[in-house]
Order: structure tokens, then C-alpha cells, then sequence
């Protein structure tokens, strides 16, 4: 994958060692490897939003054991001749079933392009057995790697191609899960964050607490106790000294952003795993690796990511971080209605590029832009397909 500029862009490019961040007012950039030529291809096709259609898939139930525990999976399959490159997708945080829909929606788009898509519901979620409250991340984790094993055990799935992809806390385990199943071919993260329990939690509590516009000394008050909250949860040992400040917060306060009374702990897998830093399992991770955050996101510290990121990755990490602007933990233009960048474009360009489907051609940025990103109301985006061809190369 290579990097190239159709022309002069108003942007900014940071450099760090193996890492490559763009930030752009108004244009996400993204360079892939792309075949097609002349002629459209289904898969340079699949990369326009008005072929989202472009292939079939068909879908089946496919049930996924892991311990004493089944998950509800579904796999989706192209209406193609196989073998298929394929990837699982690891649900977010939560309980709430419509939190499945980012990995259902992102599952369908590249099963439209030739790629075999593994979902399934959390432990203890839909359709899956167990309990998601007592679970860990570590249990999670497992979750996803006998997912792993079931795609590639499946008619039509080339095993040697499969990756991972990863929403929200999702990302923060599939580092973990490329590191402990070394054939993962590669990573995808989105709005994923690679802080301690601890320091994500207090950055959405502080985030919260300006949103609701708390005087200064009340919400250092808050965080204050919130963190001495996780110190404790973090080492294991009892909340109960904390019950009377906790209990002389302001009765206005949202429930949300108080800490819990040692008398209703909380459970589920974020608190139960305060104090797990499972960085150390993926240090040094050498696949390739795409990670999507929003510069406007309130659930996960942006900046503070991806330092760790780069941090545990090392030098020679064949990483790629892209920021896209003004959007939210969700991909959304904050005060613009249903308006949202088009995440899935990118996965999609990006995840063809790695399994070897895309080849001799480069995506146009401007073209990128267009698709990418949502236009002024009433505008409809003008310009050339997205892929030219590659220009012959030189001897010498």
C-alpha cells in the first residue's frame, strides 16, 4: 500500500516511525491498492455507494462454541465461487442488542465484496448463552477466537485469509486476539481505546461532566472520587470508605455519572476487568493494522490512544491510523442530524486491499472525499470513478 496526492490538499500529515496519521478539514485520506483498470471490476465497484448492491451473499446460523457457552453467530458468504478471505467481527461495549447493528451493517457491505463475514452476539446478549455480567475481557477475548476457528473451519473460506475487526471495546480485544491466533491476517479497529479502564472511564466522566456544564471544582470533585474508585476496584479491595462522599453528591446528578455504592457493585465485563492491561500480550504485533477514530469522540481519549497505540506497537509496526474530522465515537457529524462520515467505505477499500482482491491501481483522493464524506445538503458529488490505473513502472 502506498500513499499518493492526485494534487495539492489543504492538509496536515504527522510522521511518527511506522506510522502514518492524516488529518484533513473536509477530506479523510486513504491510498489502496485497487484492480480494475479501464473497466469497473465488482471489486473496484464495491467501493462506490451506488454499487453497495453490487453482489450477493447468502446467510446462514452458524453456532459457535466456545467452553460451556454458545454463541449466536450468523455468517454471511458471497454468492460466488470460493475460496472466500473472511473476517469476524467483535461487537462493542454493552448490552443493548442494537449495538450488534455496526457489525451486522459492516458484515453485509463486505460480504458484497467477496469477503466472508463472521457476527455474533455477546455472551449473554440475543440469542448466545452465558452471562455477560460476570464475564471479563478476557472471557470476551476467547469469545472471538473460537470465533476465529469456526470461520475458518467453514465451506468456502480460505483460512489463510481471515482477519478481525473490531468496534469500540471490540478493538480493544482484537489486538489481543491477532496476537494469541498468529495466522490473523489482519486488524481493523474503530473508535477503539487502547487506555487503561481507568483513564477511558474518567475521560467519558469529564467529557460528560462539560456537556452538562458542572462548575470546575464540582466535576474535579467527581473525577477525584471516580478515580479513587478504580484504584480500589483495580486492586481489589473494597469501595465501602467511598459510600459517604459518594452519597453526598449532588442529587441532580445523572445516575450515569455517579460512582457505584459498595452495596450494588457494578458488574459486566468493563469493570470487571479494572485493572487488566492485556497490552503486553500484542506488543510488537507485526500484522497490518487500520485504526479509525473520530476527532470529536467523548467515550474514547483520541490522543491518549494513540500514543499507547504506537507505544506497544513499537517501530516496524505496519500500522495505519487514520482521524477522521469532526466526527463523534459513532462516526457522526455532531448537530448534523442522521449525517455521518462513511466509515464502511473505508473498512471496505481497505480490508479488499489486504486480502489480495484489489491490485494495479490507486483510489483517487478526491474521489475518496466525495464518497467518504457527506456533501452540502443539496450538492451531489461530482468527479471521476475512484480508481485510475497505476502507471507502468520504470526499469533500473
Amino acid at each position: 500500500m502506498r500513499l499518493s496526492s492526485a494534487g495539492p490538499l489543504p492538509s496536515a500529515r504527522f510522521f511518527v516511525p511506522c506510522v502514518s496519521v492524516i488529518v484533513m478539514p473536509g477530506l479523510f485520506m486513504l491510498l489502496l491498492w485497487m484492480s480494475g483498470g479501464a473497466g469497473a471490476s465488482w471489486p473496484e465497484a464495491c467501493l462506490e455507494p451506488k454499487h453497495f448492491t453490487v453482489g450477493t451473499y447468502v446467510e446462514r446460523a452458524v453456532p459457535i462454541e466456545q467452553g460451556r457457552v454458545t454463541l449466536a453467530g450468523r455468517l454471511l458468504v458471497p454468492n460466488r465461487p470460493g475460496p472466500h478471505p473472511g473476517v469476524v467481527l467483535i461487537p462493542g461495549g454493552g448490552r443493548d442488542d442494537r449495538l450488534n447493528y455496526p457489525p451486522r451493517f459492516v458484515a453485509a457491505r463486505l460480504a458484497r465484496c467477496g469477503i466472508a463475514a463472521l457476527v455474533y452476539d455477546k455472551r449473554g446478549t440475543g440469542g448466545s448463552d452465558g452471562d455477560l455480567e460476570a464475564a471479563t475481557f478476557e472471557d470476551l477475548t476467547a469469545d472471538a477466537l473460537a470465533a476465529l476457528r469456526v470461520l475458518r473451519a467453514q465451506d468456502g473460506v480460505e483460512a489463510g485469509r481471515v482477519g478481525v475487526i473490531g468496534f469500540s471495546q471490540g478493538g480493544r480485544l482484537a489486538p489481543v486476539v491477532a496476537a494469541r491466533d498468529t495466522a490473523v491476517a489482519f486488524v481493523v479497529t474503530l473508535a477503539s481505546p487502547f487506555t487503561s479502564v481507568r483513564q477511558t472511564r474518567l475521560y467519558a466522566i469529564e467529557q460528560a461532566a462539560q456537556r452538562l456544564r458542572l462548575p470546575a471544582a464540582r466535576r474535579d470533585t467527581l473525577l477525584a472520587l471516580w478515580d479513587a474508585y478504580f484504584v480500589r476496584r483495580e486492586a481489589g479491595a473494597s469501595t465501602a470508605d467511598l459510600d459517604a462522599r459518594i452519597r453526598r453528591l449532588p442529587a441532580s446528578l445523572p445516575e450515569a455519572l455517579r460512582p457505584p455504592l459498595s452495596t450494588a457493585p457494578p458488574r459486566g465485563p468493563l469493570f470487571n476487568s479494572a485493572g487488566h492491561d492485556a497490552t503486553a500480550a500484542w506488543r510488537g504485533l507485526r500484522v497490518p493494522f487500520l485504526a479509525l477514530f473520530g476527532e470529536r469522540d467523548q467515550v474514547v481519549p483520541v490522543a491518549a490512544s494513540l500514543r499507547r497505540l504506537r507505544e506497544v506497537l513499537g517501530e516496524g509496526a505496519a500500522l495505519e491510523v487514520l482521524v477522521v474530522p469532526g466526527v463523534d465515537h459513532s462516526f457522526q457529524y455532531p448537530g448534523w442530524g442522521a449525517r455521518r462520515f462513511r466509515f464502511e467505505d473505508v473498512v471496505a477499500g481497505w480490508v479488499l486491499a489486504q486480502t489480495g482482491l484489489l491490485g494495479e491501481c490507486v483510489l483517487r483522493l478526491e474521489a475518496l472525499q466525495a464518497q467518504a464524506t457527506p456533501p452540502p445538503r443539496g450538492i451531489r458529488p461530482q468527479g471521476a470513478g475512484p480508481c485510475v490505473p497505476l502507471p507502468p513502472s520504470r526499469g533500473g
